[in-house]
C-alpha cells in the first residue's frame, strides 16, 4: 500500500470507530506453559503469568475491536537421566515477553468470545542446563545466552469471558505460537493456556440478549435492568416511570408498620448525586448503565432485633426509575 493511501484509509475508518464506545481494562492471568515438537515430550508443564492493560471499541452492542499490551513470564523445565554418561540432566528455561495481540470479540449480556492475532517480543530469557555426574564429585552447569531464542514470535489466541460483577470478568484464553522457538530442540509451537480476571475502568454498554447463532433480525429487546442481590427483602418493585428526567427514586417501608422499623439507610451508586431523607432516597442525574447498592437496617416484626437488608441492582436504560422495597 502506498504511503499516500494511509491517511485516506484512516479517514474511512474514523467514522466506523467513532460509532462505538471505547473501554479500557486491566487484566491478570495465571498460565500453564507447554511446547509441542519432535523433541519436547520431556518438558513438564509449568506455571507462568500475564498481566497488562487493553482497550476495545464497541462498534455496536455485539462486536468489538481492540488491542492489549501484556507482560508475560513463562517457564519450561526438563529433567532426565543420561544413562550412557551416568548423569542426571536438567534444563530450566525462562522467558519474559511482551505480547501485543489484536482482538476481535463478539459480546452477549454476560459472555464474550474472541479471536486474536499478534506478536510476542522477547525482553529477556535464560537457560540453565545442569549435568550432575553420578560418579563424580562436582556438578557441571552450562548457561546459554537468550540470543539463542528468536526475538519475535507470531501467535494466535482464542479467548472467552464471563461477567461476574459489573466491571469484573473471569477470562480464559488459549495461546499458540506459529513460528519455531527452539530449533536446536526440535520445538515447533509454544502453547499457553490461561485463566484470570479483567477489570473494566469504565462501564460496559448495554448488550442485547440473543441466541449464539441468531441473526440481528431475531434479537430480543435489550435488558432494561438487573437485580444482582436481594437479602431480607420480602417484596420489591423496579419500574421505569418515564423517559425524563434521569433519576432513581427509592422508597423503603416495613409491611404493616410503615417506616417505623427502619433505622438507617446507606445508598451507593456508580454515578449521580445521592440524597437520603428518612426512608426515601434519590439518585439525581446518574449516568447509565448505573450500578447501585442499597443497605439498610430494620427491626424484626416484634421491634426487637435489628437485621440488615441489601438490594444490589443495575439499570441500563436512561429515564425516571422507581424502586420500592418492603420487608
Amino acid at each position: 500500500m502506498k504511503k499516500k493511501q494511509l491517511p485516506l484509509l484512516f479517514l474511512c475508518l474514523l467514522p466506523i470507530i467513532s460509532m462505538g464506545q471505547r473501554q479500557y481494562y486491566i487484566k491478570y492471568n495465571q498460565t500453564i506453559n507447554s511446547v509441542i515438537g519432535s523433541k519436547s515430550s520431556g518438558f513438564e508443564r509449568s506455571l507462568g503469568f500475564s498481566a497488562g492493560a487493553g482497550y476495545r471499541y464497541y462498534f455496536n452492542d455485539a462486536y468489538t475491536l481492540g488491542s492489549e499490551i501484556l507482560l508475560t513470564s513463562t517457564r519450561l523445565y526438563e529433567q532426565k537421566m543420561i544413562n550412557r554418561e551416568l548423569m542426571n540432566y536438567t534444563n530450566d528455561i525462562r522467558f519474559f515477553r511482551l505480547d501485543v495481540p489484536l482482538n476481535i470479540q463478539i459480546h452477549y449480556p454476560r459472555w464474550h468470545y474472541g479471536f486474536g492475532l499478534g506478536g510476542s517480543f522477547l525482553l529477556n530469557s535464560s537457560q540453565k542446563q545442569t549435568f550432575t555426574p553420578l560418579v563424580y564429585e562436582s556438578d557441571k552447569s552450562v548457561l546459554i545466552d537468550y540470543d539463542t531464542f528468536p526475538v519475535a514470535e507470531i501467535f494466535v489466541k482464542l479467548s472467552a469471558g464471563i461477567r461476574i460483577l459489573p466491571n469484573l470478568d473471569l477470562n480464559m484464553h488459549y495461546y499458540q505460537g506459529i513460528n519455531d522457538i527452539g530449533k536446536q530442540y526440535g520445538w515447533k509451537k509454544n502453547i499457553r493456556v490461561g485463566l484470570g480476571l479483567s477489570y473494566s475502568l469504565n462501564p460496559t454498554p448495554p448488550i442485547k440478549s440473543r441466541g449464539v447463532f441468531s441473526s440481528g433480525a431475531s434479537e430480543m429487546a435489550a435488558e432494561q435492568f438487573k437485580i444482582i442481590e436481594i437479602r431480607n427483602i420480602i417484596r420489591h418493585r423496579v419500574r421505569k416511570v418515564s423517559d425524563h428526567p434521569n433519576q432513581v427514586n427509592i422508597n423503603i417501608s416495613s409491611i404493616g408498620a410503615g417506616d417505623s422499623r427502619i433505622l438507617s439507610i446507606d445508598l451507593n451508586s456508580s454515578s449521580g448525586e445521592l440524597s437520603v431523607t428518612g426512608t426515601r432516597a434519590n439518585i439525581q442525574r446518574p449516568s447509565f448503565p448505573l450500578y447501585g447498592v442499597i443497605n439498610y437496617v430494620s427491626l424484626d416484626a416484634f421491634g426487637n432485633n435489628p437485621f440488615e437488608c441489601v438490594f444490589r441492582f443495575e439499570i441500563y436504560e436512561p429515564g425516571n426509575w422507581e424502586i420500592v422495597l418492603q420487608q
